[in-house]
């Protein structure tokens, strides 16, 4: 998401600071708006506040920091600051300093955002929550996963399916099968991008890490001729014929390196990963499917 913020000032769906405020909500001071700001943005269909999401429907949500950073969803960062009601953000990297954006805020609460764009269109912005947070597929202590689901129903480990809904932080499961009633709870929660902690009515506490693609792309994976390749959890790797290298993803850029330099190394593009499938586009725009080994 790089051209994330040069291209917002065109679609105007990126923030500013503390302009007139609207009729039912008067703008606040310049530092409770700062405070304000601070927090994950997506538009008003649930996507994230950036080209990516109007280019290639993906979520691609952009987080405003306390300390006056920032970062988009391919991990690339910089820095923010409020002056008057202009926010101005600039990449770290001087390569992206054409995609800075400064712009003006109508108003902000706990769960909204208006802005309006240089051309007078205006957009609204809603902040993540816990709800949303808790989207996704959790690893325990062991490693076993379990999803929660954006339509409040969840999946275990054992594959098992029932419904979730959060108040506050009270996070309530009740699976389908009555068999497995005994299960059912309310949990106290706190959750991030990276940690779900979970403590149950008798104190006991239990960890949960959110499974990544770094996570997904561990295995082996067969190409369209059955041919297999191996991703480990140390960054290493192995092909079928043995030969080994390291691999490295930042944002949705992979990168395996042979150890032996006259094998070389590549740089692809990673489109997606499941727990099924690995689709990646090569250096050459060609766009190849992988499917995991049993």
């Amino acid at each position: 998401m790089r051209r994330m913020i040069g291209f917002l000032m065109m679609v105007g769906l990126m923030v500013g600071v503390v302009g007139c405020g609207d009729d039912d909500n008067p703008v606040k001071s310049n530092q409770a708006n700062q405070d304000l700001l601070v927090g994950t943005w997506f538009d008003e269909d649930g996507d994230g506040a950036g080209p990516e999401v109007l280019l290639a429907d993906i979520t691609s949500p952009v987080t405003l920091r306390s300390n006056g950073t920032f970062v988009d969803s391919d991990g690339d960062e910089g820095t923010w600051s409020l002056v008057g009601d202009q926010l101005t953000l600039t990449y770290d990297d001087p390569g992206f300093a054409a995609f800075g954006f400064t712009g003006t805020l109508n108003s902000v609460t706990d769960t909204k955002l208006t802005v309006t764009d240089e051309d007078g269109e205006r957009d609204v912005l809603t902040r993540q929550t816990n709800q949303d947070l808790l989207v996704g597929t959790w690893l325990d202590e062991d490693g076993d996963p379990g999803t929660f689901k954006a339509d409040g129903t969840f999946v275990d480990p054992e594959e098992d399916k029932g419904k979730w809904s959060l108040v506050g932080d009270q996070l309530t499961i009740t699976y389908d099968d009555p068999d497995l009633a005994e299960f059912n709870g309310t949990f106290t929660i706190t959750v991030t991008d990276t940690e779900l902690t979970m403590t149950d009515e008798d104190g006991e506490i239990a960890v949960f890490t959110r499974q990544t693609n770094q996570d997904l792309l561990v295995g082996t994976w067969l190409d369209e001729d059955g041919v297999p390749g191996t991703f480990r959890s140390d960054g290493t790797f192995v092909d079928h014929e043995g030969d080994e290298g390291t691999w490295s993803l930042v944002g949705d850029q992979l990168t395996i390196a042979y150890n032996d330099e006259d094998y070389g190394s590549a740089t692809v593009t990673l489109n997606s990963v499941t727990d099924t499938e690995l689709t990646f586009t090569d250096e050459d725009g060609e766009r190849v499917v992988f499917t995991r080994k049993n």
